[in-house]
């Protein structure tokens, strides 16, 4: 029998245990349409430039929230055995195909 959870949204503080604090703010700070006035920070953090794999659009911190909260989520529960022995994560990559190097998304599958 499969069970489907509804995962955490994780917050500011869980991000900044893989992050750093001014990633995280300009994450929460950038959209499609003021990203031009934080250039500075697009290639400091690989964000929003043709060359890399992390365009930016509406709800992008949001998504991160979500994603990793998954991630997390799931991870606890994996270590919680009583709960659950297997735990894979759907959520597919926003990567595009570079010209020379492609990226594919595969879901994450952790037991």
């Amino acid at each position: 029998m499969q069970d489907v959870y509804k995962p955490p949204i994780a917050s500011s503080i869980e991000l900044q245990e893989f992050h750093t604090a001014d990633y995280i703010k300009f994450l929460q700070r950038i959209t499609p349409h003021n990203f031009q006035d934080v250039a500075r920070y697009l290639e400091r953090f690989h964000v929003g430039r043709p060359q890399d794999d992390c365009p930016v659009f509406e709800g992008l911190f949001d998504y991160c929230r979500r994603y990793t909260g998954a991630s997390i989520g799931g991870a606890r529960m994996l270590m919680n055995a009583k709960k659950i022995s297997l735990s894979i994560g759907l959520v597919a990559s926003i990567t595009r195909k570079r010209e020379r190097h492609p990226v594919f998304a595969t879901p994450t599958i952790s037991s």
